[in-house]
């Protein structure tokens, strides 16, 4: 089908390059925005059923503090559960690597020594490769948000999202004409339903992924079963790639122990990979982003490439927001939804 260029999608346009602007140019400003964009999706629903019995803005002030009583509550068990697991993890992780222990336990078995040679080089380098990557995975996001003006200034944004959203939407397609306006206004709907979905099914996937790791750890006696946990669960905001350095990062140390629990722990990050990849993810994020494997995997790339770490954790839901738009532009009847998308 033949693109007919009108205002509608200039309007598209210009928005798409403003935001890609902010995020090159201003990426401590791009990434809260982000954040209270989803945060916003996510309070949504609540801050809908509160209005019904109050005033919008009364319902919002309500939504958003218990947000950040829920919050500071989390906050709180994370200093004095996790943070310590953590620092204990960071003062033993030498240890663990230690390349003398290795070699013990490699004589203890027996192992060749051209063998035991090619393990120390893979354990070197699986080791190498999994702390950088969570050390650059970690690392932009204290820098992104080290500044006590952007986190104060997220609840104040999400307030005002969930309060005027409907207004600020209008001010931003006030310049279209009537009928582009309500085209603009359907996309918008659609996209704000897909990143809705794309989040709520996220967090599931991490909280699935977390817990489960966590029991596996404790299951099967070994240390830090917070800390994997917690990374497993971060992990999963990059599909595929997080979950592959966190399991390359718990079998280097499952080595120290012995050789089986090396095998068992990449056992339990193969199964639970092919069990997220297969059945949960395509059920919660699936049925909302509606990405084709290759295509996230190819986005993740891109964007990581682009915009490192953090373009890899926004890879999917702007590669969703781009399908919505682009089947948008070209008037395309969605399969997944019941009208399609027709602007």
């Amino acid at each position: 089908m033949v693109i007919k260029w009108n205002w509608t999608y200039v309007h598209l346009t210009v928005i798409f390059a403003a935001i890609a602007l902010i995020f090159w140019l201003a990426t401590k400003l791009a990434i809260v925005l982000f954040i209270a964009f989803l945060l916003t999706l996510l309070l949504k629903p609540l801050e809908n059923r509160l209005t019904r019995r109050m005033g919008s803005g009364l319902a919002s002030l309500i939504t958003i503090t218990l947000f950040l009583c829920i919050f500071v509550l989390a906050a709180g068990w994370v200093v004095r559960a996790i943070l310590p697991s953590f620092a204990q993890f960071a003062t033993k992780l030498p240890h663990y690597l230690n390349p003398a222990e290795i070699n013990a336990l490699m004589e203890k078995f027996n192992v060749p020594p051209e063998l035991a040679e090619y393990v120390n080089n893979g354990v070197n380098e699986i080791s190498g490769f999994a702390m950088e990557g969570l050390k650059n995975a970690i690392m932009p996001l204290f820098h992104a948000m080290s500044g006590v003006v952007e986190l104060i200034g997220v609840p104040f944004i999400v307030f005002y999202f969930l309060k005027d959203g409907e207004k600020l939407r209008a001010g931003l397609f006030n310049f279209a004409p009537p009928q582009d306006q309500i085209r603009l206004n359907k996309v918008a709907a659609e996209v704000a339903r897909v990143l809705s979905g794309y989040i709520r099914g996220q967090l599931t996937v991490c909280l699935v992924s977390g817990v489960t790791a966590f029991i596996f750890f404790v299951a099967m006696g070994l240390p830090f079963p917070i800390v994997f946990a917690s990374l497993g669960a971060f992990a999963e905001f990059i599909p595929v790639v997080g979950p592959v350095v966190v399991g390359c990062l718990a079998t280097s140390l499952g080595l120290v122990h012995s050789t089986a629990i090396a095998i068992k722990i990449i056992i339990f990050y193969v199964v639970m990979l092919k069990l997220n990849h297969n059945i949960v993810s395509p059920k919660l994020i699936g049925k909302a982003v509606h990405l084709h494997p290759v295509i996230i995997m190819i986005g993740l790339l891109f964007f990581g490439h682009i915009f490192g770490v953090l373009g890899m954790v926004m890879a999917v839901p702007t590669l969703a927001v781009i399908r919505v738009v682009a089947l948008a532009l070209i008037g395309f009847r969605d399969k997944h939804t019941e009208k399609g998308i027709r602007i």
